[in-house]
């Protein structure tokens, strides 16, 4: 991916090649915002730059400013193949990242490029490492060797111990809440229509219930279906595989369906508290300038109209919780249905 493929993040790469310009590129980057993939995205065109074979831009220094995306060490880089940059995701049916997996990567960061200029150590949905995996990483994250980078990733950055956030410089990868929701619209609309059809009704809530089932079904498909099409397990189809080493693939791709899945539920979330928000505020009169979805105005004002401003304000709160409840063991299924029943409208 080169750098005409990150225009949207034109901030970031600016800044990436400031670090690098200037020779202040810090051993321990956290990068963080709402799309994993995106910030993997960013994690591999920086190691890509690092490792560039055949660089179209130096700096005064000699440092590579650019990548070329088609050198060997590009090509590499980009399908997780190369040997001076490492990736860990979570593991195993918690999700975690283990102790194991830390001191392994504790191990290779100590070692010296094989191939490249820089040893680069990634940490996918770093929000999940084990108490004991933080702090075992404690020490090499303040004191990683020379030429050596580790690029941790997050969509949920308070999740981390303080003492791994101090020691990172961190960039914020984050979209803003309007753009998220425009993906979301037409679902926002079916809802909206739903609740103003349905009244009270207990049914109405159940079919509300289906609605999100159906789609949360459409999401992880979705995300399966992405996922598993670019896993190594896919790529080397053709190859004969270690059993230990395809056993690894599908764990990480069982753990990255998952984390992303999670991710996008969250997203979709989002934008249904964001419709409940516009219901609040057409509760609240001389508002609609600070609506976030005007094209629903229609809707949202008809269902305001219903319920008070304190109503209104509870079904944000009950949404909140909801948010909460999804990082709990409580069963989806069991905190959708608890959360619709609750709503007021």
């Amino acid at each position: 991916m080169s750098v005409y493929e990150l225009e949207e993040k034109e901030k970031t790469v600016k800044y990436f090649k400031n670090l690098l310009h200037s020779d202040r590129l810090p051993h321990s980057l956290l990068l963080y915002g709402g799309n994993v993939e995106k910030l993997e995205t960013a994690a591999k065109y920086l190691a890509k730059i690092l490792n560039c074979e055949n660089p179209p831009v130096k700096g005064e220094t000699g440092g590579n400013l650019e990548c070329c995306d088609s050198c060997s060490s590009c090509r590499r880089i980009q399908e997780e193949t190369y040997p001076d940059v490492y990736w860990i995701r979570p593991e195993s049916k918690l999700r975690q990242i283990t102790v194991d997996s830390i001191r392994e990567l504790i191990r290779e960061i100590q070692l010296k490029p094989l191939e490249g200029k820089w040893k680069v150590a990634v940490i996918v949905a770093a929000d999940r490492m084990h108490q004991n995996a933080a702090n075992a990483f404690l020490k090499t994250l303040e004191e990683p060797p020379a030429h050596s980078l580790i690029i941790l990733i997050t969509i949920e950055p308070h999740r981390l111990l303080p003492t791994i956030l101090s020691r990172c410089q961190k960039i914020n990868l984050t979209e803003s809440d309007i753009q998220q929701i425009n993906q979301f619209k037409d679902f926002l609309q079916q809802i909206a229509s739903l609740i103003l059809g349905s009244g009270k009704e207990v049914l109405g809530r159940y079919k509300l219930l289906d609605l999100l089932v159906q789609k949360l079904n459409e999401i992880r498909d979705g995300v399966e279906q992405n996922i598993s099409s670019g896993s190594p397990e896919k790529r080397f189809k053709n190859v004969e595989i270690d059993s230990q080493v395809l056993e690894k693939w599908q764990k990480e791709a069982k753990s990255l369906i998952e984390s992303e899945y999670r991710r996008q539920r969250q997203e979709l979330f989002k934008a249904v508290q964001w419709l409940f928000r516009d219901i609040w505020l057409q509760t609240i009169k001389d508002s609609q300038q600070l609506l976030a979805l005007p094209e629903l105005a229609d809707y949202t004002s008809k269902i305001a109209n219903k319920i008070t401003p304190e109503d209104a304000k509870l079904n944000l709160e009950i949404f909140e919780d909801c948010q909460r409840l999804f990082f709990t063991n409580v069963q989806e299924m069991l905190i959708l249905e608890v959360t619709l029943l609750r709503l007021q409208f």
